[in-house]
């Protein structure tokens, strides 16, 4: 029987700041991440106790900077949003209260109604009439129902479409078939969104390190975990330059198993992110290791952390970035489904990748290729 697996201290800094943000109670941090509430408290005291050990408290002249600061980015929100209603509005160039009323009820979710009626020169009531009456036409339907795939399709942050939708409302609304949610979305205007199309870019493989055979040769399916891991690394637009993102996923749930973040793209962004995977995951010896011919995965240092760790090397072939599609294919997700495409500070990178990656892509999103079940639960079935 293996032992537990180890949880870094990175993972255990951001499960805590999650449960200070307010948003989410420990317990409920706790079971969104599979940990015991006790040991998230534990965390949560260590934490606490070594910040206030690290910080003096504020000063008056602080407090007071802090509330000028609090305020001023109060109103450049309030302005940036005005902005943003403006350039979608006269884009669209609607005209007459109809057209103004529907934008409105288009992005109700991303603007708030009182600064769209105020620009618009609406008046809110006007606005909830016409709401109410498009409500008459779902009246057939089961309110719960409409509920339901309404506040799926904004738990999963609008990236479900009609399929994972329906997987979902198929659990809890079974005499509801494809043609009532299709119906559904289009009278409540849900949407998923659409995958980009995918655009191949090879690796540069004009180094002097070794590289290693193919041994997967593009065999994606495997029938246990623990025995083919697949690794790429990604760049991230951000104010300090590109970050990297490295991420280890397992072949068998599609699980990530470890990731890590930097501003560098070398062998310790690598090491880093398959060290986490093998705390977490403790896997037996002949694991097989398989990326791309980048430098990172070719280099002295990473080879000889394999070795250390009794892990089999693969490599794909030259020019050839179809033999790593598992991985290319989660950054196309990520990508698409992630709330920011811009990060001011490393840290916040770290929260929103923490939260879609160990939150929701782990743990609650349905994935395709296991049967439109979670990477954790998936795992859990078959145990």
């Amino acid at each position: 029987m293996s032992r537990q697996g180890k949880y870094s201290s990175e993972f255990k800094e951001q499960a805590v700041k999650r449960a200070l943000t307010g948003s989410f109670t420990i317990k409920e941090v706790a079971k969104s991440l599979g940990i015991s509430y006790f040991v998230l408290r534990q965390w949560k005291a260590a934490y606490v106790k070594k910040s206030e050990e690290e910080q003096n408290p504020p000063t008056d002249k602080q407090i007071k900077e802090s509330e000028e600061l609090r305020k001023l980015r109060k109103e450049i929100h309030r302005l940036k949003e005005e902005n943003a209603i403006l350039k979608k509005y006269f884009s669209h160039a609607f005209e007459g209260t109809k057209s103004r009323l529907e934008f409105m009820e288009t992005y109700r979710g991303l603007f708030s109604v009182k600064s769209m009626a105020r620009l618009f020169n609406v008046s809110r009531s006007r606005f909830y009439e016409y709401l109410k009456r498009r409500k008459n036409e779902l009246d057939k339907y089961d309110p719960e129902f409409v509920k339901f795939l309404y506040e799926t399709w904004k738990r999963h942050c609008e990236n479900y479409g009609f399929l994972r939708l329906f997987r979902e409302s198929k659990k809890l609304y079974p005499c509801y078939g494809a043609r009532s949610v299709r119906k559904v979305m289009k009278l409540c205007k849900i949407k998923g969104k659409q995958e980009k199309r995918f655009r191949p870019f090879t690796t540069d493989s004009r180094h002097t390190g070794r590289i290693a055979p193919d041994l997967v040769g593009r065999g994606f399916k495997r029938s246990s975990k623990n025995e083919v891991w697949v690794s790429d690394v990604t760049y991230l637009p951000s104010s300090l330059g590109w970050l990297y993102l490295c991420v280890v996923l397992d072949l068998y749930s599609r699980k990530v198993v470890g990731w890590s973040l930097g501003l560098r793209n070398d062998s310790q962004l690598v090491k880093s992110a398959l060290m986490k995977g093998i705390e977490l995951r403790n896997p037996p010896k002949g694991l097989i290791f398989h990326s791309d011919r980048g430098s990172n995965y070719c280099s002295e240092e990473t080879r000889k952390f394999l070795i250390a760790n009794k892990i089999r090397r693969s490599n794909s072939r030259k020019a050839n970035c179809w033999d790593n599609a598992v991985s290319e294919s989660f950054f196309s997700t990520l990508k698409r489904e992630i709330q920011y495409n811009y990060f001011y500070k490393l840290e916040d990178a770290k929260v929103t990748l923490f939260d879609y990656i160990e939150v929701y892509y782990n743990r609650q999103r349905l994935h395709s290729f296991i049967g439109y079940v979670s990477p954790v639960e998936f795992e859990e079935q078959v145990a």
